[in-house]
């Protein structure tokens, strides 16, 4: 299935008078499209037009011209991908990015043993029944086990920008981790946060689990207790984490590492495999629209906000 002309992803930019003779290719990467993403452009049916006509990079621009780009990808949603007629939980949605709720023990793609009941089948299904053809990507992920926030980009574009933002720190989660025991007067940032700036591996003779480990890769989380609370008579305390690096298991390591692993978590913890699971939840996003720039805030229990940004 292809995108028709309907359901396309155009963005339309007026030129003004500051780009008066510019080249086409340097007037879009002044509006921060990189030399790849204009390079995809050029090879797309009307991918790059200038007044209602495709255009050659090399073209000038004039104060009023009207340049529309087709963001689309060429490929739409994967035939391969099996159906799962289970509505997605969507948070927030515009042209160009999608927010879900994933509930814990719901993985986000499809692997051995989960061809079908994920997240992404979940949401190629929503798409196919609107008849819209989008090939979406994840912007970072959660294990299976965690529930929270999920966000994905639904073109090439959008995703390579909010990559970006996260790399930048722009794009971020907040997490609420329920640990073991109770937290004591440790030193901490003056509004509370912690952090953990330890390099994670994986363990030795170990298919999934990870430690901290010298040689591993660099890995950073802020976290703060709120306040502690008893589980089955059992002291723990609720905390909010941030983490800078995408490492797998971060929050359920770092925490363990400090001598607080997650509640019921079998890996790190006393949890037991098969019958528990790491306490984790993504209850909090927050990123900028890839192309307007408005920032939106994601939360799963109150209306997304979206604001103008700030710089």
């Amino acid at each position: 299935m292809t995108a028709s002309e309907d359901n396309r992803r155009k963005l339309q930019y007026k030129v003004g008078a500051g780009a008066e003779n510019a080249e086409l290719g340097r007037y879009l990467r002044g509006l921060g499209f990189t030399k790849a993403q204009i390079s995809s452009l050029k090879f797309r049916e009307n991918g790059i037009m200038l007044n209602g006509k495709r255009a050659r990079v090399t073209q000038r621009v004039h104060e009023g011209d009207l340049v529309e780009l087709s963001v689309t990808d060429a490929q739409g949603i994967s035939d391969k991908l099996e159906p799962f007629d289970r509505p997605p939980a969507i948070l927030y949605e515009d042209n160009d990015v999608i927010a879900v709720w994933k509930e814990a023990g719901v993985p986000v793609h499809p692997s051995h043993g989960h061809y079908s009941d994920t997240l992404t089948n979940s949401l190629h299904t929503c798409f196919m029944r609107r008849g819209e053809s989008v090939r979406i990507r994840s912007i970072g992920r959660l294990d299976k086990d965690t529930a929270g926030i999920v966000v994905f980009a639904k073109n090439q574009v959008a995703a390579a920008r909010l990559w970006e933002q996260k790399e930048r720190g722009i794009f971020w989660k907040e997490y609420l981790a329920l640990c073991e025991g109770s937290f004591d007067a440790e030193q901490s940032a003056g509004d509370g946060w912690r952090t953990v700036n330890a390099p994670i591996a994986q363990a030795p003779g170990e298919l999934m689990k990870m430690c901290v480990a010298a040689d591993g890769k660099e890995a950073v989380t802020h976290y703060a207790p709120i306040g502690g609370l008893t589980c089955r008579g059992v002291p723990c305390t609720l905390v909010r984490a941030r983490i800078e690096t995408g490492r797998t298991h971060q929050i359920r390591v770092h925490m363990a590492s400090v001598g607080h692993p997650l509640v019921g978590d079998p890996l790190y913890g006393s949890g037991l495999t098969g019958k528990d699971g790491a306490k984790l939840c993504a209850y909090r996003a927050a990123f900028r629209q890839p192309f307007s720039g408005q920032v939106v805030f994601v939360e799963p229990f109150g209306q997304s906000i979206i604001a103008q940004p700030t710089m």
